[in-house]
């Protein structure tokens, strides 16, 4: 899992490669010999509900296409995930981060009916998305378009359908602990590290011990929220759809009004960060 970015953006320059490409392909081997040792553990801490933490960067492309990346888990360790580039352009972040929620729809539904097909019948998906304006759009789907998102192509909008549906619900991430991120772009030094110890669940790096249980501690306190089925899906009036929204909305996406959202700096100390 920790190389998906690096090979889905490689495998893009096979045809033109420059000396950048040659430095970047050199420093993943050496970062492959260098963690060789290190193994993906999976953990289900529970069989009725699992979370997505879905993401995209605009425009990364040379040919100004976005890069989706997706991350799934039913605890600790990833389960199903993607690091793929978009196959449409769009003229927004917003629109970009609709785009990958709907790329990763099929595989979304896909977990749900073979867990339900085991025997395990599941809650409605949970999707972790740090852009307030693409929630708005997934969640009222024409109800919150514009003239500047009209254009985008009715079948985005099929996410709205699966919410209404109760398939799944929409959570916000601050932007700092969304996951998705390590499949989207390059990250450095402790946030590479935490997030790939997190992803693999790694309890012994390169660099020594890893306290797991410390570095998700706050994905843990949104995986404890259980969806309850009797609530009905609460829709938000559309609003600006190029921000990402105040902290009033993130605060109510997140089920703690008044309560800001500490970042990782907040609960690790300064030895591991």
């Amino acid at each position: 899992p920790d190389l998906r970015l690096v090979v889905s953006f490689l495998t893009k320059r096979v045809n033109e490669p420059d000396e950048d490409d040659y430095k970047k392909l050199a420093r993943a081997i050496k970062y492959i010999r260098r963690t060789k040792f290190l193994r993906l553990t999976i953990e289900a801490e529970y069989l009725d509900q699992n979370h997505w933490f879905i993401d995209g960067a605009f425009a990364v492309h040379d040919d100004m296409r976005s890069h989706t990346g997706g991350y799934m888990t039913f605890g600790r360790g990833m389960i199903d995930g993607s690091s793929s580039g978009q196959k449409i352009n769009t003229t927004s972040s917003t629109e970009a981060e609709v785009v990958g929620v709907h790329d990763n729809m099929p595989a979304i539904l896909w977990t749900r009916y073979f867990m339900e097909a085991q025997g395990y019948p599941l809650k409605p998906s949970v999707i972790h998305q740090d852009n307030m304006s693409a929630m708005l759009l997934e969640t009222n789907g024409r109800g919150s378009s514009s003239k500047r998102t009209r254009h985008m192509n009715v079948r985005y909008f099929f996410v709205a359908d699966v919410l209404k549906r109760k398939e799944a619900i929409l959570r916000y991430c601050p932007t700092d602990e969304m996951i998705g991120d390590f499949f989207t772009k390059p990250l450095g030094g402790a946030k590479f590290r935490r997030f790939r110890n997190i992803i693999m669940n790694i309890t012994h790096d390169e660099h020594g011990p890893v306290d797991v249980d410390e570095l998700m501690a706050i994905h843990y306190d949104k995986m404890k929220e259980r969806f309850d089925e009797s609530k009905p899906m609460q829709y938000i009036d559309s609003g600006s759809q190029e921000c990402v929204g105040n902290q009033s909305e993130q605060d109510k996406w997140a089920g703690e009004k008044g309560k800001k959202q500490p970042t990782y700096a907040d609960i690790v100390s300064p030895s591991q960060s």
